[in-house]
């Protein structure tokens, strides 16, 4: 996983169209246009507000003070009710899940959870799944060069649907893989109100969910940024 690439600092979210590599500036930024195709490990360039000088480390393998902390993502998911009782300042990004609506789930399905991977299979292939890939794409962008600008390590995430059952559950799974293949921290998320599903199919790691995950980080590649959803 790209979050094994430890020493580079996290950079802004991954930034292009399907019709090829694009740049763009980031929010705030005079500097120069931004590489956004390729991960931010890769892409720091000098001159851009997120080059990395390799010289930050010494000799003896300490960091140099100046060697910005890297980022970690927090997500906590809840119900609907739950979510309208936190402090406002808890969480910089509040995720509302309950678009992805499936009429078609029967009582069986429901009793599984989020990391069910039916469950998680139709969200990706919901009609409203890329647009909302588009807008997460510019509001983590947004988010995270806010709290490096900021100073802070950390951007809490809050993903809601109506229980915190299965949409919001399943959510969380998809942006802790796309923030791992960000090389940011992402450790397990924090689930306030779910019932979690012992049974194979909602472990959350089988080969089938890998393959989904990954689809879905290729289809965020390719996906334009976009907040207007």
């Amino acid at each position: 996983l790209a979050a094994n690439h430890r020493g580079h600092p996290p950079s802004a979210v991954l930034t292009a169209n399907h019709h090829g590599p694009k740049s763009h500036s980031m929010p705030g930024s005079s500097s120069s246009s931004v590489d956004c195709t390729t991960p931010p490990w890769n892409r720091a360039r000098h001159g851009s507000e997120f080059h990395f000088d390799a010289s930050s480390h010494r000799q003896d393998g300490s960091q140099h003070p100046a060697k910005r902390t890297r980022l970690r993502l927090s997500i906590t998911t809840c119900s609907f009710i739950v979510q309208e009782t936190l402090d406002w300042d808890y969480a910089q990004l509040t995720i509302d899940m309950r678009r992805f609506r499936d009429p078609n789930a029967t009582a069986a399905l429901k009793e599984h959870d989020g990391h069910n991977i039916t469950i998680i299979e139709r969200m990706v292939n919901h009609a409203r799944f890329i647009g909302w890939l588009s807008w997460l794409k510019k509001e983590l962008q947004d988010k995270l060069t806010e709290a490096e600008k900021a100073g802070r390590t950390e951007v809490r995430v809050v993903m809601f649907c109506r229980s915190g059952q299965h949409r919001a559950l399943a959510g969380s799974v998809i942006l802790r893989h796309l923030a791992h293949k960000l090389g940011l921290l992402c450790e397990q998320p924090q689930h306030m109100t779910a019932r979690r599903c012992r049974c194979f199919n909602c472990r959350g790691d089988s080969p089938k969910l890998m393959d989904i995950l990954n689809s879905v980080w290729e289809r965020f590649r390719s996906a334009p940024c976009d907040n207007d959803y």
